[in-house]
């Protein structure tokens, strides 16, 4: 944590009592989330320090977490600037973006950069003394696009639509805390195969070409993905070292036990037959869940709803039962 920085916002996605797989969009900026608006595109907490710091740490394996391919210029350009105004726009106590010039500097890391959207590229990057200056360490961008999501809190990725035949695929991915998913899977696939893993996501997947049309052309929104989880490192790439999933131990309580949500914003850049799509991923202890009555009752009611493909996909089988009894029995 940070003393600069607001603590995280608090997202109960299970407060329904069901786990579902399905759209679930908020617009952005309209429809409230916990009795609460929000229009950020991105999110500034004091789990910053560990998001930057994850970001740097897969840096030896970045093949693995920064994937293109062959996205169009337009897309690209449009995504740079998509960020680096929304941030400046944000979070201006903390970041500046000069459009005209492509100055853009980021006051919490100490970089200050000349940004070349329409070639995706950076010129002058300098680094001075800032709070989370030895978190960022040596980073060494390898373009804008690169340099940008790299001092995010959120993970990002492009998808694009030809607007004469309706296909859609993702042309990069920039991803450094997936969760048991390899970002070159997905990688110039569209909406249908990337989500084809997922359990119970038959109706998700139906709505497919009608939901990223309405994403490119329609939006922002926002939406919430959740599930248990056994850790909260950052990092589950099938090929890190992310420790157990703890899918055989015996269970007795909800300690060491998560609940693990994700915000995804889908921003569209019609221009450029395109969007951004955002993830950032919180963990909640359940223990702590667990002290809120009413969270505590929420909970117990969705885990209880999955689904057997769900605990199959969650690794969750043995683990529900006893939780959902801890959690009935008072936590």
């Amino acid at each position: 944590m940070h003393p600069l920085l607001p603590p995280q916002a608090p997202y109960f996605p299970f407060e329904s009592g069901r786990h579902e797989a399905r759209a679930g969009l908020f617009k952005l900026g309209v429809h409230p989330v916990h009795s609460r608006v929000e229009s950020n595109l991105f999110t500034l907490d004091d789990q910053y320090g560990r998001c930057v710091a994850n970001k740097a740490a897969v840096r030896r394996h970045l093949h693995r977490h920064y994937v293109a391919a062959a996205p169009s210029p337009s897309l690209l350009a449009g995504t740079i600037r998509l960020i680096a105004s929304r941030l400046a726009l944000e979070w201006p106590e903390w970041i500046d973006w000069d459009a005209s010039t492509g100055l853009f500097s980021h006051r919490l890391v100490g970089w200050s950069a000349r940004l070349h959207p329409d070639e995706n590229r950076y010129t002058a990057l300098t680094r001075t003394d800032a709070p989370f200056a030895h978190t960022a360490g040596e980073i060494a961008p390898v373009d804008a696009i690169d340099l940008l999501a790299s001092i995010l809190s959120e993970d990002i990725a492009l998808v694009t639509r030809d607007p004469a035949s309706g296909d859609e695929w993702l042309p990069l991915l920039h991803v450094c805390a997936p969760h048991h998913w390899d970002p070159r899977d997905k990688l110039g696939r569209p909406f249908a195969h990337v989500h084809a893993p997922v359990a119970d996501a038959a109706p998700l997947i139906a709505q497919g070409p009608r939901l990223m049309r309405a994403v490119i052309e329609q939006g922002p929104f926002l939406r919430f993905a959740w599930g248990p989880a056994g850790n909260d490192r950052m990092n589950h790439h099938p090929e890190a070292d992310h420790g157990r999933d703890r899918s055989g131990e015996p269970v007795v309580d909800g300690s060491g036990w998560f609940v693990r949500v994700e915000r995804q914003v889908l921003w569209g850049l019609p221009d450029a037959h395109g969007a951004l799509f955002t993830i950032r991923p919180y963990w909640y202890p359940m223990e702590t869940l667990a002290a809120d009555p009413l969270r505590r009752a929420q909970l117990a009611d969705a885990l209880a709803d999955m689904s057997p493909a769900a605990l199959a996909y969650k690794s969750f089988v043995t683990a529900r039962d006893p939780l959902v009894a801890w959690l009935r029995g008072g936590g």
